[in-house]
């Protein structure tokens, strides 16, 4: 793939390491990773209850950093993850770049750290010291330029947490200890600002969205038939301008627009750290459309922000899942016919009665008491593991 750099004088893992990366080289071959994440897909995989605390030592206080200036999705993830530390029993908040030396935590966990680590103000972070003790957190997939921006920091830390379970064994086979990030999430209302209220995205809602929400509202009642929040791609532009003409018989909420930048959770963007929440909770079907050919389960947009509103999340065909099954909790179809799958949960009467078991099996899982404490026992384990090696 960098044929200039074989006659180097180290070995080309080594120059990827040192120097291809910092120079924007892409190192991973597209065709290796879709055969990784092919074999992983293969296996079965299922959530089991855990109901035993292994590790006895913990840090005393523990950092989840995120960059002030990222994508405000990135801040979101951020203080979902401490908040589960903190279900977990361990002294956890939320830290940014901009947090003072004096303040650093036992143990840090960096948030997208393709993110955290090339904008601007990180210098005092940035240290050895720090790292080589720290857990990263990716966000990203592994076919992306930030994917392979954040491999720097992964790879000098103490442990990863990942979003996709299916990235977890490439990870674990250089000897980094792992986390699949699956916090359980609770159901309640979303709650927006007044100046949310005065702002344009919310006055272009339909008057009965307008007067409130609540994930618990039967999807036959919410005002707003189909939604989608997401950046731009060449995948989403095809499947949008081919659906247009059947859309426009329906009632829908789609944020769609190409981003230059990330997206901050401040200024004109931050009602977009809220808004997404809101609308789903009045949306009966949300979408999830990937951004390219590759079937990651993003989890942000089908647990966070769809299945916790209590919409029927519709999207493309994902990686397993071990707790979120399709069939069960969302329902997965081809782009060419999700329009027909939409057509028949929103107007028929056997589609109605659908989305409303697919609704209550979304209570069900997400209310498990049993699941809620084990998730938290399997967060509890791993900060004792990698914070035993720290030590």
């Amino acid at each position: 793939m960098n044929s200039d750099v074989s006659s180097a004088s180290i070995p080309t893992a080594r120059h990827a390491l040192l120097y291809g990366i910092g120079e924007g080289r892409e190192i991973f071959s597209k065709r290796s990773i879709v055969r990784f994440l092919g074999n992983e897909c293969k296996h079965d995989i299922n959530y089991k209850i855990t109901d035993k605390v292994y590790g006895k030592n913990f840090p005393k206080t523990i950092g989840v950093f995120y960059h002030s200036e990222g994508n405000s999705f990135i801040q979101e993830l951020a203080e979902c993850l401490s908040d589960y530390l903190c279900d977990a029993g361990l002294n956890s908040k939320v830290l940014t770049e901009k947090t003072p030396e004096e303040e650093t935590p036992e143990l840090c966990i960096f948030c997208a750290p393709h993110e955290f680590f090339f904008l601007d103000g990180n210098e005092i972070w940035k240290r050895d010291e720090i790292i080589r003790k720290s857990i990263m957190f990716n966000t990203e997939q592994p076919q992306t330029l930030w994917f392979t921006r954040g491999i720097l920091y992964i790879l000098m830390s103490a442990g990863v947490m990942d979003l996709c379970y299916q990235n977890l064994k490439s990870f674990s086979d250089v000897g980094l200890p792992v986390f699949h990030f699956d916090p359980p999430v609770k159901i309640e209302a979303c709650k927006l600002t007044d100046a949310d209220r005065k702002h344009p995205l919310f006055r272009i809602l339909p008057e009965g969205a307008k007067t409130g929400s609540s994930p618990f509202r039967p999807i036959v009642e919410r005002d707003i038939d189909v939604s989608f929040f997401g950046n731009a791609s060449r995948k989403r532009e095809k499947f949008f301008s081919r659906s247009a003409a059947f859309f426009s018989n329906y009632q829908c909420f789609f944020y769609y627009r190409k981003a230059d930048g990330p997206i901050p959770s401040s200024g004109m963007y931050d009602i977009l750290s809220r808004l997404p929440r809101y609308v789903a909770e009045n949306s009966k079907v949300a979408l999830n459309i990937h951004r390219d050919d590759n079937c990651f389960f993003e989890w942000h947009r089908i647990v966070k922000q769809g299945m916790a509103s209590g919409t029927i999340v519709v999207t493309e065909e994902c990686f397993p899942h071990p707790l979120y099954k399709a069939g069960e909790h969302f329902l997965a179809e081809t782009p060419r016919h999700m329009p027909n799958l939409v057509e028949w949960l929103i107007k028929t009467e056997d589609g109605q009665k659908e989305a409303a078991r697919i609704q209550q099996n979304i209570f069900d899982v997400l209310q498990d008491e049993k699941i809620f404490n084990s998730k938290n026992i399997d967060l509890k384990n791993y900060i004792s593991a990698v914070w035993s090696t720290v030590k």
